[in-house]
């Protein structure tokens, strides 16, 4: 059921103070609070907003609540949704009472409600909502990366309100949750943190944040980085060197294999009481000297002891505080995991055998092709002895002499194909070096062997030869008259872009048509090489 719409002033003013002075809101509300029976409120509605600003104001001041009766009437005030700001900010600190009552399965039920009631643009509310959710997540020890995501959604809001000192708390639990987790990035947000903190003369957080990424380059065995700015740490600010820093150096000396100065940091810590993390990580400190020492059995034994201890008294202890729901999360997501890994390793099995398989086959077909080439070329060399002659004459050859060189053409055409269709570079040149595409110093068409032996044999064909073809039509170049000419002598148009040296094998084209065009001739170029070939039989 909704409620009244008048404010009181006095409860404006105290929501006002909530951010920049907690205590003096406080003293108002509780100033309203000690009236006779709160008369002075008015209505419904001022009395729930007086119960949630007075819930959030205890909270701020970090007063221990008993009871959740105040923010239990704002939320039956405000469940309609009629005050959206307000019920959502209800639902928050239902979710901080849970929490602070050590109940983080309630706690994030609440916490999710708030998230999926509040506007987009309510930022105040979204910040703090997602913050207290990943500190629950991170506390719990989550493996799927909700923790992030939360922190990261919570920079975002806190960056938006320009909040300085919650984005630096912000980044600072993105950059130790990224060093678990070996996140590339994980330096980028530790870097923010660091210059965030110095901006704001916050020295804790300054010693808080190069920890941070000192841990991460020792555990990224980047130990010279580690040390580096371990040492600058410790020079800068050595009133505020915490523990942590002196083992991390200890380990990183010790991963260096300097053990007398490791264990010189050692000693600077005293050994905890309690088996709780510090006394975790100090044994694995102590099993990194060991190793570096070369005494395996005191690596293994306090490395040991060190995983028992993480594994009963902090891991395991805080998973039980997970929602079942979550709970159930995080088992489908180490399940995944392994599911992954699987998958993966088959895929690269599977992919290593196909790129075996894929080379022995082309290795195979290849030099099958290699061996045709081979005989081909010495085929073709031994019945091609007339035409190694610069200076042969063709006219009046037999037919005998003809039947040679229309094998002689086959050859050259089967060689170009497979040429084509096999091109590297290597190939390509034994090829041209047979026929003389290549001599040095001879660059220009028309001038090695090749085309020596072409005229000649287009000669003994064509009758009069290229120069009466050069006659009959005066606009042909010496480039048309070569390609009119193979063409005639029964080649493929494949055949004749390598002979003419055309990287763009479609260029063939393009110069039928500028020849047909040069002669005015209205027909195709197959058509045109016919029609030579008839006028040549009726003269012959």
């Amino acid at each position: 059921m909704g409620c009244g719409r008048s404010v009181d002033e006095r409860l404006v003013l105290a929501d006002s103070l909530m951010w920049t002075a907690p205590d003096s809101s406080l003293a108002i509300l509780n100033a309203i609070l000690n009236a006779i029976d709160r008369d002075s409120l008015g209505d419904d509605e001022n009395l729930a907003y007086h119960a949630l600003l007075l819930t959030q104001a205890q909270f701020r001041v970090d007063y221990a609540i008993p009871y959740d009766s105040l923010i239990n009437y704002a939320i039956d005030c405000y469940d309609d949704n009629h005050n959206r700001e307000h019920y959502t900010r209800a639902l928050l600190y239902k979710g901080a009472y849970y929490e602070v009552h050590d109940n983080p399965v309630e706690a994030i039920k609440w916490y999710k409600r708030a998230e999926d009631n509040a506007d987009t643009t309510d930022y105040r509310n979204l910040a703090q909502i997602n913050l207290r959710m990943g500190k629950i997540y991170n506390n719990s020890y989550i493996t799927t990366g909700e923790d992030i995501s939360k922190f990261k959604k919570a920079l975002y809001y806190y960056r938006k309100l320009r909040q300085r000192e919650l984005e630096l708390l912000c980044l600072l639990y993105i950059g130790e949750k990224m060093r678990v987790s070996s996140d590339p990035k994980t330096v980028e947000y530790l870097l923010q943190a660091k210059d965030l903190a110095t901006e704001l003369r916050d020295t804790v957080s300054i010693v808080n944040s190069m920890q941070i990424l000192s841990r991460h380059y020792l555990y990224d065995s980047c130990y010279a980085e580690a040390h580096r700015t371990n040492q600058l740490c410790i020079a800068s600010y050595p009133n505020h060197i915490t523990e942590d820093i002196i083992l991390d150096e200890a380990r990183v000396f010790a991963k260096l294999g300097e053990t007398d100065s490791a264990a010189m940091y050692l000693n600077l810590v005293k050994s905890p009481i309690a088996y709780d993390l510090s006394h975790v990580y100090r044994l694995y400190t102590i099993a990194d000297i060991s190793l570096a020492k070369g005494d395996k059995m005191q690596y293994i034994k306090n490395k040991r002891i060190a995983d028992s201890i993480c594994d009963v008294v902090q891991i395991k202890r805080d998973r039980l505080k997970l929602p079942q729901e979550e709970r159930i999360l995080e088992e489908q997501h180490l399940k995944q995991s392994k599911s992954r890994n699987s998958l993966f390793a088959l895929m690269f099995v599977f992919l290593v055998a196909l790129i075996v398989i894929v080379v022995v086959a082309f290795y195979l077909y290849y030099s099958k092709k290699r061996k045709e080439w081979r005989n081909l070329i010495v085929e073709h060399k031994n019945k091609n002895s007339f035409l190694i002659k610069r200076n042969i004459e063709m006219s009046g050859v037999n037919m005998e002499c003809k039947a040679a060189i229309s094998d002689i053409l086959k050859k050259i055409d089967q060689l170009v194909q497979m040429q084509q269709s096999y091109s590297n570079d290597v190939f390509s040149s034994k090829f041209e070096r047979s026929f003389m595409l290549n001599k040095k110093n001879e660059d220009k068409i028309g001038t090695g062997d090749f085309w020596l032996n072409m005229q000649s044999l287009a000669d003994a064909t064509f009758g009069k030869g290229l120069k009466s073809l050069q006659e009959r039509y005066p606009k042909l170049s010496k480039d048309d008259l070569y390609i009119i000419a193979l063409k005639f002598l029964g080649f493929s148009y494949i055949t004749i872009a390598v002979c003419m040296r055309y990287k763009d094998k479609s260029y063939v084209s393009k110069k039928k048509k500028r020849i047909l065009k040069k002669l005015g001739l209205d027909m195709s170029f197959d058509e045109f090489i016919e029609q030579l070939k008839a006028e040549e039989s009726e003269e012959n």
